[in-house]
């Protein structure tokens, strides 16, 4: 377990690396965040009320919570404005349903990422998102998010999305990796994941 988390945590800066490198040469036509994150997710409840709750290999529904290990981002703030790094925390959950193990998707989720950006200061974003898996990759989508930080004046900024289309470029990719196998019986998959995520938000001005 910990050989895996050290190799996703090392994808982690690679992420970040990657989707920071992407969002500036299009500063000059919206604004975005990046977010980079390691965790656990963990099996809250199933269907089948196993203790501990535990994604089958075939079929099912339950729900899930998560915690960030390692999270880092970046935000451009306003055009013109020099992009900001730093780490981040995030906390969050949803409910899912498995096709079979590492397919299926995640509906309901919600998440508060808090980014300290340096210099700045502090950004709280707000998201609600879904995620498409297949095969243990998952694709990452956000129809809502709510900002607040220094590029918003300190206020809760509700996000269009670029072209005042719900999500228009929120999205993500995550990568999972079942933490125990067969945790209760031969027909259990996992009671959790470690997972790695890298996703942008794209922003209106002022965000």
């Amino acid at each position: 377990m910990i050989r895996r988390i050290s190799a996703f945590a090392g994808g982690l800066g690679v992420v970040v690396s990657l989707l920071a490198g992407t969002a500036v040469p299009a500063r000059a036509v919206l604004v975005s965040d990046t977010i980079g994150i390691v965790g656990t997710a963990t099996i809250s409840q199933d269907s089948d009320a196993d203790v501990p709750a535990a994604v089958d290999l075939e079929g099912g529904i339950g729900s899930f919570n998560f915690t960030a290990l390692a999270c880092a981002g970046s935000s451009d703030g306003d055009v013109g404005t020099p992009l900001e790094a730093g780490t981040c925390t995030a906390t969050g959950g949803g409910g899912f349903t498995n096709t079979v193990c590492g397919t299926g998707t995640v509906t309901g989720g919600v998440t508060t990422i808090t980014l300290k950006l340096i210099p700045s200061g502090t950004e709280v974003i707000q998201e609600m998102f879904a995620i498409s898996f297949t095969a243990l990759i998952g694709v990452l989508t956000v129809p809502t998010a709510l900002t607040q930080g220094p590029d918003d004046g300190g206020t809760l900024d509700n996000e269009p999305g670029v072209g005042g289309a719900a999500g228009g470029n929120r999205s993500g990719v995550v990568l999972i990796a079942p933490g125990n196998p067969g945790v209760n019986d031969a027909g259990d998959c996992t009671s959790a994941f470690t997972f790695v995520i890298g996703g942008t938000l794209g922003e209106g001005p002022g965000s």
